[in-house]
């Protein structure tokens, strides 16, 4: 479904307003003042400069988006962007299909970062975290989805709330909308 070379593809604050319908003005704050977001391609370093951002940023804010609809504190959205940013999936590409595999797992494998998993593989990927309203606590793990029923079962009776969000799709959502 995905698996799309992205990396060529460039988009400024309006097309980020006419993908994800972020507008500008909360866009720069959470770039300037949260310092939620660096632009890859280009950081618009004085006036009259654009900021130009790549796919992984579309999908970066895509993720900060959702998170903040569903209510999570900016400081606590500050803290999951760290955890995702250094998250990373170990796999092996097995007939032409890239397949999750497990830290002690011996063989050729590549580490994908979580924005170029979704963007390059076909597999669904979720982000799950775990929290307490009044805590600076937050677990996160990214799963695929057979791997989401079995979090179901052993993770979630130990916490007490969750959020799931489905990043594949969001991706999708994004290369449809972006061209």
């Amino acid at each position: 479904m995905m698996a799309h070379d992205l990396s060529q593809n460039q988009f400024t604050a309006k097309d980020i307003y006419r993908i994800l319908t972020i507008d500008k003005n909360r866009l720069f704050h959470w770039i300037n003042t949260h310092q939620l977001l660096k632009p890859d391609i280009e950081e618009g370093g004085g006036r009259g400069k654009k900021r130009i951002f790549s796919s992984k940023n579309l999908l970066e804010l895509a993720i900060i988006y959702q998170l903040h609809q569903y209510g999570i504190e900016l400081r606590m959205v500050q803290k999951v962007k760290m955890l995702i940013d250094t998250m990373y999936i170990r796999a092996k590409n097995e007939n032409g299909k890239w397949l999750h595999v497990f830290e002690d797992y011996v063989g050729i494998t590549r580490k994908f970062n979580l924005y170029d998993w979704v963007f390059e593989t076909e597999k669904e990927t979720f982000i799950r975290l775990y929290y307490r309203p009044n805590d600076e606590t937050i677990i996160l793990n990214v799963v695929t989805g057979q791997e989401l029923e079995k979090l179901d079962k052993e993770e979630v009776k130990r916490h007490l709330c969750y959020l799931t969000i489905n990043i594949t799709r969001i991706a999708g959502f994004i290369f449809e909308h972006a061209f």
